[in-house]
């Protein structure tokens, strides 16, 4: 134990530099669903190919449709995929001054990524090392304006296993410089992201408990409101302790809070955040929802299929 304290402590002011993924949990750092939707580098954690897909609200009659497929190529060496973003709004009534119905307006955005993920296979003392790329091209409509971004994001994990330790069972740094490039309505979203995980052993690679930390920070100064923290403590279990018929498959409940200064700058993601999933060697399913009383409680449910 006195070994993982002294461990934790060194990577700790690493960690708080920053993790992927507000207002989803951060336990998805640990499923390969999220270099879909996320790190990139994640979809090293594929044996051969998927497809994904996810729905979610983001209150305020405002919706989001993901599909995404990715396989390995190349010698099995790098999986290679795609990811298609769909999010629109119900439509708006817009009011003249005495409060006439004067027209309606309606949110339009689509984003197609090109992803490519690898390992370091040539340095041997880093093969726990992963990294990924995605190349964005994404177009937004509202009303009469309409504009085009391309933008790239660049991701890096390192995931590691303890066999023989009894007080620790794994750990995942994870780290992305995102939205590279043009964005949207002329505004710089660069943002650097990155956090740890942890798993600590109840029993053994059977029942575990999570620990994550994670960190958003935007680079520009005029964004600064949306830089925020996620915490999450959670509780995974291997089925196949209650019935042989369930063998590779474990299923994870988490708790976490979000915390953000911004009040719907980019979107107001703080609050208190539950999720579950469950993961096979077949599929893997993940439901979350974040609390929020100001635009209305986030939901998010996705669903991978592996073959």
């Amino acid at each position: 134990m006195r070994v993982f304290i002294i461990v934790f402590a060194l990577l700790l002011p690493v960690c708080l530099l920053g993790l992927n993924g507000l207002s989803y949990n951060s336990y998805a750092l640990m499923m390969p669903d999220n270099g879909f939707y996320n790190n990139t580098a994640g979809l090293n954690g594929l044996k051969n190919q998927a497809v994904s897909f996810m729905f979610h609200n983001e209150g305020e009659g405002m919706y989001n449709l993901d599909l995404a497929y990715a396989r390995r190529m190349l010698s099995r060496r790098y999986i290679l995929g795609t990811h298609l973003n769909y999010k629109t709004s119900r439509s708006y009534d817009i009011l003249d001054s005495s409060g006439n119905k004067d027209g309606s307006f309606n949110y339009n955005y689509i984003r197609a990524d090109l992803l490519c993920a690898s390992s370091f296979y040539f340095i041997d003392s880093l093969n726990e090392l992963n990294y990924g790329v995605r190349l964005k091209m994404e177009n937004e409509k509202a009303d009469q304006y309409t504009d085009t971004g391309f933008q790239a994001d660049i991701g890096l994990q390192y995931a590691f296993t303890f066999f023989k330790s009894k007080y620790i069972d794994s750990f995942q740094l994870s780290t992305v410089v995102e939205n590279l490039g043009k964005g949207l309505g002329g505004v710089d979203r660069m943002r650097f992201a990155g956090g740890i995980s942890s798993f600590i052993p109840l029993v053994k690679n059977i029942r575990q408990m999570l620990f994550a930390v994670s960190h958003v920070q935007y680079f520009n100064s005029l964004l600064k409101e949306n830089n925020g923290q996620v915490f999450s403590i959670g509780y995974k279990e291997d089925l196949s302790t209650f019935t042989s018929a369930l063998k590779d498959y474990a299923l994870m409940i988490s708790v976490s809070y979000n915390y953000i200064r911004a009040i719907r700058i980019l979107g107001d993601f703080s609050g208190l955040e539950y999720g579950i999933n469950i993961d096979s060697r077949y599929f893997n399913f993940g439901y979350s929802c974040l609390f929020n009383s100001l635009s209305g409680n986030n939901y998010y449910t996705s669903l991978s299929i592996k073959f």
